[in-house]
């Protein structure tokens, strides 16, 4: 029998199917555009970049534990701002959990990865466990990360959030991976309005970017190797309204 969370702990859990709010005013073309994709596309992304964020944040550095990395000082600090406490939604993170350890060093509090399955709810969420806790600073430690698996489609999943109500990691997803292109500009467009004012939309490898106004690019500032709205690190924040 598996125990009730307390009021509080209940408070601060994410509910799947309260947070896919958002009525779509256009719901009837964008499932076209799924159902194309679909049949293009209709399994699991095998990418995996893990390592490549990670050892931007620890790795690479050859950091020993509890103790950062000299680059951390510029960019940990950023995304620490930007995502502790926060939701952080990786989109085609397929069965490796691409960025489980960089939730985990920034803190973040709920984390949900995006991708094509076979459950036959595609909202309910499926428990997985932080790793790397050791990580954490005591700080960190006290803010409790959920984590789960949602087996959907991409815009699908996106295009049923609220306005400006999370965070998007998305690594390779490309051209090669999405073959519509009238898709990618649609997830584009619903990955921007969904992100937080002052939030950040992120990846590596990816060439869904395009311009947009809302977005700020801030990849150079810490010597991300970036190309223009391009592939390779890409890291963007959704400019607040004045």
């Amino acid at each position: 029998m598996v125990e009730k969370p307390s009021e509080p702990e209940a408070q601060n859990q994410i509910s799947l199917r309260n947070f896919l709010t958002y009525d779509h005013p256009d719901r009837e073309n964008l499932q076209k555009l799924i159902e194309l994709e679909r049949q293009t596309n209709p399994g699991r992304l095998p990418q995996r970049f893990s390592d490549r964020w990670r050892d931007k944040f620890y790795d690479r550095y050859g950091a020993d534990r509890g103790k950062r990395p000299s680059a951390w000082e510029k960019l940990g600090p950023f995304f620490e701002q930007k995502l502790k406490g926060d939701i952080l939604i990786d989109l085609g993170g397929g069965d490796s959990r691409t960025i489980h350890e960089m939730a985990d060093i920034v803190g973040v509090k709920t984390y949900i990865n995006v991708d094509v399955g076979s459950d036959n709810d595609p909202y309910a969420g499926h428990p997985m466990p932080a790793e790397n806790y050791w990580r954490l600073s005591n700080e960190q430690r006290e803010i409790p990360m959920e984590a789960m698996d949602v087996y959907d489609d991409m815009l699908d999943f996106v295009s049923r959030l609220p306005d400006n109500s999370s965070n998007f990691i998305l690594n390779g997803i490309d051209s090669y991976v999405l073959k519509n292109e009238e898709y990618r500009k649609a997830l584009f467009k619903e990955l921007v309005r969904a992100t937080k004012e002052g939030g950040v939309l992120f990846g590596f490898e990816s060439d869904i970017w395009q311009n947009d106004p809302r977005l700020k690019s801030v990849a150079e500032e810490f010597g991300l190797d970036t190309k223009s709205w391009g592939s390779s690190y890409a890291v963007f924040e959704k400019i607040k309204k004045k």
